[in-house]
């Protein structure tokens, strides 16, 4: 099977800095492209974020990060994304 891996062992992929627009830009394209292919041929793509390559696939569905704050999790953590 297909899909991406998102990896994000760095705190650096989602800090605000050039590096890390384009890493958030690249996710944003990626989510778009498995979209429009789930539309289009009617196929799952999987996309799978790990750690902070999780906030960046989050941070890169958001138009305003200002809210983005760091915060600890206790306990698990559902979010699901269309």
């Amino acid at each position: 099977m297909n899909g991406v891996y998102i990896p994000g062992d760095f705190k650096e992929i989602v800090d605000s800095n050039d590096g890390a627009f384009k890493f958030t830009r690249t996710i944003r394209h990626i989510l778009q492209w498995a979209q429009n292919h789930h539309v289009q041929e009617g196929k799952h793509f999987p996309v799978m974020g790990v750690g902070y390559g999780f906030l960046s696939l989050i941070k890169s569905q958001m138009r305003d990060t200002v809210e983005l704050k760091d915060f600890e999790a206790k306990g698990g953590l559902q979010i699901n994304l269309l």
